[in-house]
């Protein structure tokens, strides 16, 4: 399933990156702009990377999970919105 965010949208680096941390997803990826600049985001069984780039236009993170899990998650990742 994949998570499109508003032209505005700004992440909270820390927090987002805390609540990755502890979610179990198969597969995430994404491109998304924090307090603390942009983003590529891209892991496999929690072992997320964050690389550094110039800014973009579009903003999404696509994850993958088992079962019912993404909507808990869809919902905490528009928690860390700033």
């Amino acid at each position: 399933m994949v998570v499109l965010f508003p032209e505005q949208s700004s992440f909270d680096y820390k927090q987002l990156k805390e609540l990755l941390a502890g979610v179990k997803v198969e597969r995430i990826k994404g491109v998304i702009n924090t307090n603390q600049g942009w983003f590529i985001i891209n892991g496999v069984d929690n072992n997320i990377s964050y690389i550094s780039i110039a800014s973009e236009n579009t903003r999404r993170i696509e994850v993958i999970v088992r079962g019912s899990g993404f909507k808990p998650i869809s919902k905490a990742l528009t928690d860390c919105l700033e």
